[in-house]
């Protein structure tokens, strides 16, 4: 089991992958915010699945993307509304 000061330094060490995948996906700062957010929580949530087969870096990656990916697809679900 990972430790949670490992998973914060993990994060640190690596925030530019989600800094960037976030101002990538996201169309503005509080979408970026919420992007970097969602990102962070679901590294935590896969934190203790992390074999160590690849770099931290390449997972964390991939979790990123992954986790954009979702994000912009729920948001196209939303579709947009339009008042009258």
């Amino acid at each position: 089991m990972h430790s949670k000061k490992k998973f914060i330094q993990d994060i640190k060490e690596n925030e530019g992958i989600i800094y960037k995948t976030s101002r990538i996906y996201s169309n503005n700062t509080e979408d970026q915010k919420d992007l970097y957010q969602e990102i962070v929580y679901q590294l935590w949530k896969s934190y203790d699945s992390f074999k160590e087969h690849s770099k931290i870096s390449t997972w964390m990656y991939r979790i990123a993307l992954n986790t954009a990916i979702n994000n912009l697809k729920k948001e196209k679900r939303k579709g947009t509304r339009i008042s009258i």
